[in-house]
């Protein structure tokens, strides 16, 4: 078939994760993009402009088929034949405004061709205005690029999109094969399985298992000084494994994290290193990549040897090609049916459980100052974290200011716990040793 998306092999990962999560918790691999806004968009603006916009995305009404040739695609319709309205509420502060969002990333979607919607909450500090979408259709940085074009388009701004093609890449099956064994060597190198022990994550969690989240974005200063001890500490353009360290350090001092019998934490990573330009022309589906860490139990109280390891790890990784191996041979997987390769990646990552995920949004795909005519205080993501590990990290950056969420099921840790891991986390990044 011709002007058609078949799915790479990122994609088809992301759906056997999706599966694993529906059985797991009752919920997909939903995720969220919030806007913090100093004010109130007009919900009228905002409801005609929404609607409009999306009767231009039949994209994001598809479903996923396999062709004759094995390789899955997305089935796009001719039309959209229904629009769901924005989600509208006021309340009565700024912590009860988050828990309606908490709860709308928790919420599955109505029906199997529905793969976002939008949120406004009005709260007494001005409003969030969100967007929550399913992995299988957009990644972090795909998401904040389709609200910056939604807010262009309300602007009046002209929006052409083209369905998205890509090709079966049915082809050079020697290098995917090389590919895969290369890769199937470096998970087999990375350790021996997780300690026994009590982890929400590896077990059958019951259908409607809730991610819980903790948000800090810290100011301008802050976040010039965390840039400035990434530089110093970890070298130029280290901020990524510099804020992964800290997270290591903060979550292994809160006594968090499943390590393996060998005595290291695995983190897998994800990351984003398009240019603006290309996210806008690849905005749909998914374009991470990933990076898998290993750092010693014993060496965790130290945020120099955990630097010193993450980034061998990390120059090691991209020398010898890694990300792209993975790429390669994810698309072999393509062919086999998506129930087998949940079962595989549920046994792979049984056998390799990460300590947490981790994810650093360098590059925000949305950077205007205003949204509908509303200053813009903040972007985050709120995502529901794989399962297992049942817990994770994520970073954002807009503009100059850094954001940092702490993402869990509920059950894994108290309140109280989760408080304390955000106080570390952000006593780490700004070069302190104790929560405070």
């Amino acid at each position: 078939m011709k002007d058609v998306y078949y799915l790479s092999g990122i994609d088809w990962v992301m759906y056997a994760l999706d599966l694993s999560a529906r059985r797991r918790t009752g919920i997909g691999t939903y995720s969220q993009v919030i806007l913090d806004l100093a004010g109130v968009s007009p919900a009228r603006d905002m409801e005609e402009a929404a609607a409009q916009f999306i009767r231009r995305l039949p994209v994001l009404h598809g479903r996923i088929c396999r062709a004759l040739n094995l390789a899955p695609y997305w089935n796009i319709p001719s039309r959209v034949l229904s629009v769901d309205s924005i989600s509208s509420s006021s309340v009565s502060s700024r912590e009860k405004a988050l828990a309606v969002l908490e709860k709308a990333v928790n919420t599955p979607f109505a029906r199997k061709d529905q793969h976002l919607r939008f949120y406004s909450v009005i709260h007494p500090q001005g409003s969030y205005f969100s967007l929550v979408f399913d992995h299988l259709i957009l990644d972090a940085r795909g998401a904040e690029t389709l609200l910056s074009m939604f807010n262009e388009f309300s602007a009046g701004g002209k929006i052409i999109f083209d369905a998205p093609v890509q090709g079966h890449q049915l082809s050079a099956w020697k290098r995917k094969f090389s590919a895969g064994r290369r890769v199937n060597r470096f998970f087999r190198a990375l350790g021996q399985p997780a300690e026994a022990g009590g982890r929400a994550g590896r077990e059958r969690m019951p259908g409607g298992a809730e991610c819980v989240f903790r948000h800090h974005t810290f100011d301008v200063q802050q976040s010039r000084r965390i840039a400035e001890l990434a530089d110093e500490k970890a070298g130029y353009l280290m901020l990524m494994p510099y804020t992964l360290a800290a997270v290591i350090s903060a979550l292994h001092d809160s006594r968090l994290g499943k390590c393996s019998r060998g005595g290291e934490y695995l983190i897998p990573v994800n990351l984003d290193t398009r240019s603006a330009d290309k996210c806008r022309k690849d905005v749909f589906f998914n374009h991470v990549s990933f990076l898998f860490f290993r750092v010693r139990k014993e060496d965790s109280g130290d945020m120099e040897n955990i630097l010193a390891t993450v980034k061998d790890q990390m120059y090691g990784q991209v020398k010898n090609g890694f990300p792209r191996d993975l790429e390669e041979a994810s698309l072999l997987m393509r062919i086999v049916p998506a129930r087998l390769l949940h079962y595989v990646l549920g046994t792979v990552m049984r056998e390799n459980e990460a300590a947490f995920a981790f994810s650093f949004n360098a590059a925000g795909g949305f950077a205007s100052a205003e949204f509908i005519r509303v200053p813009v205080r903040g972007v985050f993501h709120t995502p529901r974290v794989p399962v297992p590990p049942g817990m994770g990290v994520f970073f954002t950056r807009y503009g100059e200011r850094l954001s940092v969420v702490f993402s869990y099921l509920r059950g894994m840790i108290s309140e109280a716990g989760a408080d304390a891991v955000m106080e570390r986390i952000r006593a780490r990044l700004l070069g302190g040793s104790d929560a405070g």
